[in-house]
């Protein structure tokens, strides 16, 4: 099972390594999952410990002292709500991370579809692209942006350039609607 985890155990506890040597981690016995993880060094880590689809899966939470344990055995009892209802919290994280940027789908972009415009088409759009979007947009996953977001550019851009604000939504309306074809 475990010990009943607490800030005053914690901070007597040393590095105790598995037969491996890897860091051993040492359960709670009131949540299910929640343990505390021991470096050989003495970094002291909260992880959640669970099972999806017959693999185990180890999450950090945070460290110790930064997190207590009353904060970490609380969000250990969320995210064992979250996996009793099915779900599979660090493989979310994980996808989360791993959506693409808005650099992302330029970079698609360019590679699948810009070289087949004219050269000088090309220059306009890599122009746009590196003066524009990519220092406003670029950082944002695509999923997230939303319709005031292209305004907001649109709008900062058409004060001195009308012409170009126009130019730039119409090629990130084409980007978007190759990124939807892209999935």
């Amino acid at each position: 099972m475990g010990e009943r985890l607490s800030d005053t155990l914690i901070k007597h506890l040393t590095f105790l390594p598995d037969k491996a040597g890897h860091a051993l981690l040492i359960k709670d016995s009131e949540v299910t999952g929640l343990g505390i993880s021991i470096t050989p060094g003495g970094s002291k880590t909260f992880v959640f410990a669970y099972r999806v689809n017959g693999y185990e899966r180890r999450m950090t939470l945070g460290p110790f002292p930064a997190w207590s344990t009353a904060a970490a055995r609380e969000r250990a009892m969320e995210l064992r709500r979250t996996v009793d209802s099915g779900e599979d919290p660090l493989g979310q994280r994980q996808e989360e991370r791993a959506a693409p940027t808005v650099a992302d789908m330029i970079d698609r972009y360019r590679s699948d579809y810009l070289t087949k415009k004219r050269p000088s088409s090309q220059r306009n759009d890599n122009d746009m692209i590196e003066r524009f979007i990519l220092p406003k947009l670029g950082a944002v996953r695509v999923k997230d942006i939303q319709p005031i977001d292209i305004d907001r550019l649109h709008r900062e851009v058409s004060k001195d350039t009308p012409y170009l604000a126009n130019r730039i939504a119409s090629l990130l309306s084409r980007m978007f609607n190759l990124a939807i074809r892209w999935q």
